[in-house]
């Protein structure tokens, strides 16, 4: 379309605002808008700490429903959900992670994430988002991070943001329950004279 065209059209304001962002449109995407040195992560919170999974090792996030507790399990083991007919077990990482326990506190996310085969469910607080970070600004993270977070952590932000390890997540051995639940018949059996 001609500039006499959008001017009749528009009027003259109008077509210089058009025709600046026609220019803006058709302008080059530099390397830094593309996103070759970011990447998109799933941010969520457990006991006030900002943790984050990349999006491409998460299969989904959902509402947390009907979570059966499994027994004998480590203490970070929440139970198990049914997700389409798909049983996960939900792992609770304040507790795997040794974070302190905060205020009040929204569980109602499931943040479901893969790593080596393995698809697990991670407890949230509150509802994760998605958002891009630069991958030069994460950091190695720091050994005196609150609990056992950073044998976990890939890196850190600066804005105090913490990349999981998915893959040290889901090879934990501690996951790997080795515990058999036996029940013996003979110990509740009672035994006595009886008389008749």
């Amino acid at each position: 379309m001609s500039d006499r065209q959008l001017q009749r059209e528009h009027g003259p304001d109008r077509a210089a605002v058009l025709r600046a962002r026609a220019r803006e449109l058709a302008r080059p995407v530099a390397d830094e808008e593309r996103g070759d040195d970011q990447c998109e992560v799933v941010e969520f919170v457990v006991a006030r700490q900002r943790l984050s999974v990349e999006t491409m090792q998460v299969r989904e996030v959902c509402r947390l429903q009907e979570l059966t507790p499994v027994p004998c399990t480590p203490s970070f083991v929440c139970g198990v959900v049914n997700v389409r007919g798909q049983i996960l077990t939900v792992l609770d990482l304040r507790r795997l992670l040794d974070l302190p326990d905060s205020g009040l506190i929204d569980r109602q996310h499931v943040v479901i994430v893969r790593a080596g085969g393995v698809e697990l469910g991670l407890l949230a607080d509150g509802t994760p988002l998605v958002r891009r970070i630069r991958t030069a600004d994460i950091q190695p993270p720091l050994p005196t991070l609150a609990g056992g977070v950073s044998a976990y952590l890939r890196g850190v932000t600066a804005d105090g943001l913490a990349l999981l390890d998915t893959a040290r997540l889901a090879t934990d051995p501690r996951l790997a329950v080795h515990q058999e639940v036996t029940t013996s018949a003979r110990s509740s059996k009672t035994t006595g004279d009886s008389t008749s």
